[in-house]
């Protein structure tokens, strides 16, 4: 059993064998519908167990969120072992979706849980054409289900990487604009481009 991890202050503590059950659950979810699809009895037993089971989590801890690390998977910060084949099959299916990290908070129905396991069995091709999992997530308007849209890009040694956040610290309200300015320059040639938009932003 992998050691568990002291929690963060925002996250209260639960069990690592629950959090592996859970990811386990999810598992055979994921499983029972690739083999016998979304609406066989097998599938929505499965379904109803492990909703019904993360139902006793969320209420205790707020979130659970599971993140593909150099660690491997983890749950609420805590490595989860991957020696069940279910457990490998929750952590396989992140990284085909090319999912870096996603939460369930308290409050998620039935349905929208239903709706992400949907999500989770689609093929990697058919989330990555739709923009990806987050974009997904966003499109299908998944409430208490959250995964940050990470984009990435090739910088060469004399470029810096600087967050929103370091830039509204030192310039207030100068992010927004930046933001605006870089997808303004960004547009592919040929492009039409909003003439009062364009003048709104020279502005700045």
């Amino acid at each position: 059993m992998a050691e568990q991890k002291k929690p963060s202050q925002d996250i209260p503590e639960i069990p690592l064998q629950e959090l592996e059950e859970l990811v386990r659950m999810v598992g055979l979810v994921l499983s029972n519908t690739f083999l016998y699809g979304p609406r066989h009895g097998v599938t929505r037993k499965a379904l109803d167990d492990s909703y019904n089971y993360l139902m006793t989590v969320l209420p205790r801890c707020g979130e659970v969120t599971f993140t593909r690390s150099e660690e491997g998977l983890l749950a609420n910060q805590n490595v989860v072992e991957q020696k069940n084949p279910l457990l490998r099959m929750f952590a396989n299916k992140m990284a085909e979706l090319e999912i870096s990290s996603f939460s369930l908070e308290n409050g998620l129905t039935r349905e929208t849980y239903e709706s992400l396991m949907i999500v989770l069995n689609e093929k990697p091709e058919a989330v990555k054409a739709a923009g990806g999992f987050a974009r997904v997530l966003a499109d299908e308007k998944l409430e208490h289900v959250r995964s940050k849209l990470v984009t990435y890009k090739a910088v060469t040694e004399d470029e810096l990487i600087v967050s929103k956040k370091a830039i509204d610290d030192a310039m207030p309200g100068s992010a927004a604009t930046l933001e605006e300015m870089v997808s303004f320059l960004s547009e592919e040639p040929g492009q039409e481009k909003d003439s009062a938009k364009k003048e709104e932003i020279a502005k700045k």
